[in-house]
C-alpha cells in the first residue's frame, strides 16, 4: 500500500511540475504582431495563458481578447466556440485543412479510497483519467462542433457529422461505411478527406 500511495504522490508531483514549468511560446496577437518567448496554459479554464518574452520577466496572463493564436512548446492552439455555446475557449490542433479537428483534455477524478496505516494515521488516495475530447470546423470557422471522446460509447454524433463534412468524398463514405474507417479514426478520416479528396 505504502509503495500505491509513493507512486500516486509521485505522478501528482509530475504533474504538478509540468503544469507550472514554461515552455517556449510564439503568440499571434489580434493586431497581427507576433512574439517569441516563454508560456504556459492556465488548465482551470482553458481561456489564458502565461506569457513572458525573457525567462527573467514578469509573465502576463492573456486570452482571446488579445490573442487569435499561440503555439506552445511545438503544439498550436486556436481560439474558438463550441457550437451552441458561448465561452471562448483555446483548443490543440489536430489537424489543419479543409476540414480541421482540434481537441481539449478532459480529466476525470475518482472518489479517493481511505485506508489506515500502520501507526494508525489515516489517508487517502485518489486517482485521475484523461482522455482526449475531439472538436471539428470547416476550414478555419471561428465555431467548432463536439464530437466525442475516443473512448466513449455514442456512434450518434459520429453518424451525424460525417453527411456534414464529408459528403463531397465517395472514397471516403465507402470506407466509412465498409466500416474501414471508424469513430476512433477519426483523425485518419480528416488526413485522408484533407490529402486525398480532390
Amino acid at each position: 500500500m505504502k509503495n500505491i500511495l509513493f507512486i500516486t504522490i509521485l505522478l501528482s508531483s509530475i504533474n504538478l511540475n509540468a503544469q507550472f514549468s514554461y515552455s517556449k511560446a510564439k503568440v499571434y496577437f489580434n493586431d497581427g504582431s507576433i512574439k517569441t518567448g516563454f508560456g504556459k496554459t492556465i488548465f482551470l479554464n482553458n481561456e489564458k495563458i502565461k506569457f513572458k518574452v525573457n525567462k527573467k520577466d514578469k509573465a502576463i496572463e492573456m486570452g482571446f481578447m488579445k490573442i487569435d493564436k499561440f503555439i506552445l512548446d511545438g503544439d498550436e492552439y486556436d481560439y474558438k466556440i463550441i457550437k451552441g455555446e458561448k465561452a471562448i475557449q483555446f483548443f490543440k490542433v489536430k489537424q489543419r485543412g479543409k476540414v480541421s479537428l482540434y481537441y481539449s483534455i478532459k480529466t476525470n477524478n475518482s472518489a479517493p479510497m481511505g485506508g489506515m496505516n500502520m501507526g494508525g494515521a489515516g489517508f487517502s488516495v485518489g486517482f485521475s483519467t484523461s482522455t482526449e475530447v475531439y472538436y471539428i470546423a470547416k476550414n478555419d470557422d471561428d465555431q467548432i462542433i463536439k464530437l466525442f471522446n475516443l473512448f466513449g460509447t455514442s456512434k450518434r454524433i459520429f453518424k451525424k457529422i460525417i453527411p456534414l463534412f464529408f459528403s463531397d468524398c465517395p472514397d471516403l463514405l465507402d470506407r466509412i461505411d465498409s466500416k474501414e474507417y471508424r469513430k476512433r479514426d477519426i483523425v485518419e478520416i480528416v488526413n485522408f478527406y484533407n490529402y486525398k479528396c480532390k
